[in-house]
């Protein structure tokens, strides 16, 4: 029997301004390019869950 997984996402997590900031600051201070650029990607996801309104 396969074992089930659940998808994982950073951006998820990144509720709060200050939580993406230090995210971004960690990839800036140990990535390289494509670790930034990946960043960048889970920051834009992230703001745009957080600006979306919750659906009831």
């Amino acid at each position: 029997m396969p074992l089930k997984t659940a998808t994982f996402d950073a951006a998820f997590y990144l509720k709060t301004p200050e939580a993406r900031a230090a995210y971004l600051a960690a990839a800036l201070e140990t990535g390289g390019e494509a670790e930034i650029a990946d960043a960048h990607e889970v920051l834009a996801r992230a703001v745009k869950a957080a600006t979306q309104p919750d659906p009831e």
